[in-house]
């Protein structure tokens, strides 16, 4: 897989200076990456907006593509359904890129960053946890690592923003799905820029993770309650900067069954 990502900066960033003023972001694992927090190759770009702006979508996003066009880039509407759009964006020198641009919804305001705004950190955190508990894709692995490594949160801290993310979202069944490392291959992940060794380190991590979870702390043992959390979620996302050097490296879940699929073609 080729590292996009200098040419998926400059496609995001000219979306967003297009899109902002209808509340689109920045999603996904550009998210991620924009907070310093995960550094993988990936394929795609996800932007979207909230609710309040449905009735902008479909000008915001007609413009966003003219406004591409207009840069040189060639561009594709893959898929159109009201409040989503997919498109495939060709850069001059060939990169090839996907755009899922989308309504969704989100517990903060975005943060305004060098790109654009960017989803709040902990509604990025969110989106990929959950995203691991409800599909389990070999990459949300790998981010969901990747944001707990980088220890701006607790483990207790990361389940309770899960938790605001997807009503839905279920403790012990997210252990079962967290067990599900174990399937990934070093073939399933190789593009990403993961070996053998650092795969086989993720799988210890997550595992005993899902060990924690399945074996709950003594009552009063955990740093802050719900209401602490959320609050500090709001406050949190106004400082990007304590995001930015703290790590070395989809749409909001419906609830539902998580399911591995490690043979899906890695995007």
């Amino acid at each position: 897989m080729r590292n996009h990502a200098a040419v998926q900066r400059r496609i995001a960033k000219l979306l967003l200076s297009v899109t902002a003023d209808a509340g689109f972001a920045l999603a996904g694992a550009g998210a991620l990456r924009e907070h310093g927090i995960v550094d993988r190759p990936t394929e795609d770009i996800d932007v979207f907006t909230v609710m309040e702006h449905a009735d902008e979508f479909e000008e915001s996003v007609d413009s966003a593509i003219a406004h591409l066009r207009e840069r040189g880039f060639s561009v594709e509407v893959l898929t159109s359904n009201p409040g989503f759009r997919r498109i495939q964006v060709a850069s001059a020198d060939g990169d090839v890129i996907d755009v899922d641009l989308g309504i969704d919804w989100r517990s903060a305001s975005p943060v305004f960053l060098d790109v654009g705004p960017v989803l709040a950190p902990t509604d990025a955190m969110g989106s990929k946890i959950t995203a691991l508990y409800s599909r389990g894709y070999p990459r949300d692995f790998l981010d969901v690592d990747a944001i707990r490594r980088a220890g701006s949160f607790t483990d207790e801290e990361l389940l309770q923003i899960a938790e605001n993310t997807d009503p839905g979202f279920d403790r012990a069944t997210f252990a079962l799905q967290l067990r599900q490392v174990r399937v990934l291959s070093s073939e399933t992940v190789a593009a990403y820029r993961v070996s053998a060794a650092d795969l086989a380190l993720i799988q210890e991590r997550l595992t005993q993770w899902a060990d924690d979870i399945e074996t709950p702390p003594e009552p009063n043992s955990q740093s802050s309650t719900f209401h602490q959390i959320i609050d500090d979620m709001h406050h949190l996302a106004q400082q990007p900067e304590r995001f930015k050097d703290s790590s070395s490296a989809a749409p909001r879940a419906e609830p539902g069954p998580p399911v591995v699929d490690s043979s899906r073609e890695l995007e």
